[in-house]
């Protein structure tokens, strides 16, 4: 028996056929294969992340707080701390753990990616962090580990499988809405392939299919790969910052024992990916399962997102110790606070925004907006950045000093 949990990275939810979104809905979109092991399922339609990838998955695996574990000071040095995680969970039922992630051959694996490597693959038997050259992929880790052979084979195995494929497409990562709908059918033939390679059986493995967020369509992802954008620009960009197409991330889940498809439409946030993970795994029927998810599921929820790379808001220090947006979502509205923003507090609604005095606030919102960017808070994390600081600088220094000799060799 295999349990596959399957994250196609920078994947959104209203990129499947069947969803409304304000950015895809004039778009045509064939019933691919993810559309199609989607129908029977359990679809959460109210799947909210942090807008990137560390932060979402790092909580979806071990189910911590990002702000109590300091996901949103991803640099400093006590971020992303080894904890038990769904790895640690399967070995637990005796349960063959296998890793692997399909990230470019120069993706970086020191400083705070080696934290966040170190802490997703705890408790894996085997693991692939990046490729080791453009043709290595899944098949090839596969055979190298020998995964395939019949022994192994044979064995109850968790598989996490961290897709890049969608994310790092030339035509999504600085494409249009029509180039993002043609490659998520593109893409959806290498989940049938990589599954088929893996052995998934329908009627006796469990999929949990995922992503951790969408990705920002073409001009606006100017916000991400621009390092400063003029101010004016800016602030007619930001905005795209939360929209359900870049907030949302896609989960389900495909078993044999789910005959039809459910949806459940109240929200949850990445965190509570790993309680469901493990009470659908402790649930001997589906009925027990749904009643024990509604002690989490929520009428609203409170995330936060970084600054964009091309803020002209904020500067190192700030970008260092803090998030930079709040948002509370509850009755299809969003509740937004924006630091150091212009208009601070803004309210979304039918894909409208418009700017909202502080008396009109939430009070949750309010309440942590003011805990957040507090006294208290600031010394706190001014501290972890002086401490943190004096381990990375003489690394940027000698990344520095050997790029610079490096050119003259």
């Amino acid at each position: 028996m295999k349990h596959i949990f399957y994250l196609l990275d920078g994947f959104s939810p209203l990129l499947l056929k069947s969803k409304y979104s304000s950015i895809y809905r004039n778009k045509y979109k064939k019933n691919n294969f993810i559309n199609k092991i989607k129908k029977r399922s359990i679809f959460f339609e109210n799947s909210y992340g942090y807008g990137e990838t560390y932060s979402t998955t790092y909580s979806m695996m071990t189910g911590k707080d990002v702000h109590k574990s300091f996901c949103d000071m991803p640099e400093m040095i006590f971020s992303f701390q080894k904890s038990y995680n769904l790895a640690s969970f399967y070995k637990s039922k005796n349960f063959q753990t296998i890793y692997y992630r399909n990230s470019s051959p120069n993706y970086p694996i020191d400083g705070y990616y080696g934290r966040y490597n170190d802490s997703m693959t705890n408790d894996f038997d085997f693991v692939c962090l990046k490729k080791k050259n453009k043709s290595y992929d899944l098949k090839s880790f596969l055979l190298e580990k020998d995964i395939l052979n019949k022994k192994k084979k044979d064995k109850n195995s968790f598989f996490f499988i961290h897709d890049m494929s969608f994310h790092d497409s030339a035509k999504v990562y600085s494409g249009n809405s029509k180039s993002h709908i043609s490659e998520a059918d593109a893409i959806s033939l290498d989940v049938k392939k990589n599954l088929n390679l893996l052995g998934y059986k329908k009627t006796v493995d469990t999929l949990f299919f995922l992503s951790d967020h969408g990705l920002t369509i073409k001009p606006f992802n100017e916000m991400h790969t621009n390092s400063r954008l003029d101010e004016q620009k800016y602030l007619n960009y930001y905005k795209n910052l939360f929209i359900d197409e870049k907030l949302k991330f896609t989960f389900f889940i495909n078993s044999p024992e789910i005959k039809s498809y459910m949806m459940i439409k109240k929200y949850i946030i990445s965190t509570d990916v790993f309680k469901i993970v493990k009470d659908f795994n402790h649930s001997q029927r589906i009925q027990t399962f749904l009643k024990k998810i509604r002690n989490y599921t929520k009428n609203e929820i409170l995330i936060s997102i970084k600054n964009a790379k091309g803020s002209p808001y904020g500067n190192f220090f700030y970008n260092f110790i803090y998030h930079f947006h709040f948002i509370l979502i509850k009755n299809k509205l969003k509740f937004i606070y924006s630091y150091k923003h212009k208009d601070k507090y803004l309210l979304e609604k039918n894909d409208i925004l418009c700017s909202l005095k502080d008396t009109k606030i939430e009070k949750k919102l309010y309440k942590k907006v003011n805990e957040y960017y507090g006294l208290k808070s600031l010394i706190i994390r001014f501290i972890f950045f002086l401490i943190s600081y004096v381990f990375i600088l003489p690394t940027k220094i000698i990344k520095k000093v050997t790029k610079y000799f490096n050119v003259f060799i």
